[in-house]
Order: structure tokens, then C-alpha cells, then sequence
């Protein structure tokens, strides 16, 4: 005889479940999945419970997307101080006589790079084409606007129109 779980003990239970989906990183397997499906409640309730769950999961990653992002503000003045650092030395050793510095605490010395820039300061079609790099993509907006107007599209060219959740 199936007995049934009090509203509290449910929201107990599918908080459980999104911990557990926050363990495998979002991904919700087969268990899980039919974990979700075994909890009795009615569809309209367990909607709602799974809403509160997904605003209640969006919420921590902006917390934590806002944190990485002070923290990256925070870390951003040692990364220049770093930089600055290095283009300094760089400049002063270029310059002098001396190319390597040894010392207990740290190294530093100018070395060849492993592979030469290349740069072309002139008009690109001036190259030559075994010097020319081609890319052709699809562009995706013209493909759109001839689907809109009903004109035919090439093969291998497919418009689609999805559908997606949206919670208010």
C-alpha cells in the first residue's frame, strides 16, 4: 500500500533530487529522471515545485556568476601590475647587454620565439592566393529572410522554428 508523502516531505524530496542533479552537474540520467517521475503530486503542484527549483537554481548561478565577476575585478590590477612588470623587464633586458639573470628566488632571460609573426600591412587582395585564407559560411540571416518570403532554399539549407520554456 502506497502512502502518501505530506507537501513538506515532497518539497524535501524533490530538493534532495535537484541536489542531487547539482552533484552530476545539471545533468538529469535516466535514475533521476525516473526519480522525478515517482513523485506523487499532482502535475500542476509539481510544476510549481519545479519552477521554484529552477528560479531558486538561477538565482545561486547569478550569485555565483556575480562573484566570479567581483573577483575577476579583484584580480584584474594584479594581472596589470604582472604585465606591466613583465613588459618592463622585458623592455630594460632587450636593451641592455645582459640576456639572462640567474638568481636564487627567480630567472629571467630573452629568448627567441618558437615561431615567427607575420603580419601584411597592405590591401588583401593585393595577396597573392597561395597567401589567401578563404572562408565561406552559411549566412544564416539571408537564409531567413528568403525563408519568411517563401522563397525555395538550396538543398541542405533547412529553417526551423523550436519552441523553448519560458518561466515567469
Amino acid at each position: 500500500m502506497a502512502t502518501e508523502l505530506k507537501l513538506w516531505e515532497i518539497a524535501d524530496e524533490l530538493q534532495t533530487i535537484v541536489d542531487q542533479l547539482i552533484e552530476r552537474e545539471g545533468e538529469i540520467d535516466d535514475d533521476l529522471e525516473r526519480w522525478l517521475n515517482s513523485v506523487r503530486l499532482a502535475f500542476d503542484e509539481k510544476v510549481e515545485h519545479i519552477v521554484m527549483a529552477i528560479r531558486s537554481a538561477e538565482a545561486r548561478a547569478r550569485m555565483v556568476n556575480d562573484e566570479i565577476e567581483r573577483l575577476g575585478r579583484l584580480a584584474k590590477p594584479y594581472e596589470n601590475t604582472a604585465k606591466s612588470l613583465r613588459d618592463y623587464l622585458y623592455r630594460v633586458m632587450s636593451t641592455s647587454t645582459v640576456r639572462k639573470v640567474s638568481r636564487p628566488k627567480g630567472m629571467a632571460w630573452i629568448q627567441k620565439n618558437g615561431r615567427p609573426t607575420v603580419s601584411f600591412s597592405g590591401v588583401p587582395d593585393a595577396l597573392p592566393e597561395d597567401l589567401q585564407r578563404i572562408t565561406i559560411a552559411l549566412d544564416r540571416e539571408a537564409a531567413v529572410k528568403k525563408w519568411q518570403v517563401g522563397e525555395p532554399l538550396p538543398e541542405g539549407v533547412e529553417v526551423t522554428t523550436g519552441t523553448h520554456l519560458r518561466i515567469k
